[in-house]
Parts: structure tokens; sequence; C-alpha cells
């Protein structure tokens, strides 16, 4: 990242949240094939490191993006299901201020996410 790609940039999420819409298609009496659609949310910590700083860059922000996935649930009988879901998330291109010391810089931020989601549960 940054110019010539001479900086390591890395992220991670504080938090992360969806908001979807889904359809699906009934398989027997079963299974329950999904897609699923809507927008994302995140609050993301930004950190850059390279030549010539001598403490990394910090930065934080909160962006918004589209999410688009798809899963399905089965009943395994007695109130009994499983589940397994699949997201990816597209927050885009936007501009993140990091510092440093006494060093401000902006930064591109492209960042994309793949969720993959198991889980068992009971109906009653």
């Amino acid at each position: 990242c940054g110019p010539g790609d001479a900086y390591t940039c890395s992220t991670d999420f504080d938090w992360l949240g969806t908001i979807t819409g889904t359809a699906g298609y009934a398989i027997g009496q079963n299974l329950l094939l999904y897609a699923e659609g809507g927008i994302a949310f995140a609050r993301q910590n930004v950190m850059v490191e390279g030549p010539g700083l001598l403490e990394p860059m910090m930065g934080e922000q909160t962006n918004r993006g589209w999410v688009f996935g798809g899963g399905a649930v089965a009943q395994l009988g007695n109130g009994l299901y499983i589940k397994g879901e699949y997201n990816y998330i597209n927050f885009g291109t936007d501009e993140v201020e990091v510092t440093g010391g006494l060093l401000t810089e902006d930064f591109d931020l492209t960042q994309n996410a793949h969720v993959f989601k198991l889980g068992i549960g009971l109906q009653f």
C-alpha cells in the first residue's frame, strides 16, 4: 500500500454488521436454500508500517458497503436443524487518515470480506 507499494497496511474489524433481505426455495420438507443481499457496516482499524516510519501509523474508520450471499438450512428432526451461510462483503475504496508520531497521511483503503457461518439450533 502507499506510494510504490512500499508500506505494509493491515486492517481488522472492531465490529461488523449486516442488514439483509432473504429469498429462498424449499426442497422437500427438510431443506431450504436461500440467497440474501443488503447493506453492511463495519468499524475498521488500520495500521501502516514501512520505511522511514519510526512507529506504526494508526487510523480507524466506520465504513458502509454491500453484502451478497446465500446458504442452506436443513431440518434434522425433533426440532434440531443445521445451517451454513456465506457472505461476500464489499466496502469499496475510501480514504482513511492515519497518524503516527508527528505524521498524518491519507491512504486509500479497499476492504472486502468473505464470511462463512455454520450453526446448529433447536426450534421449540
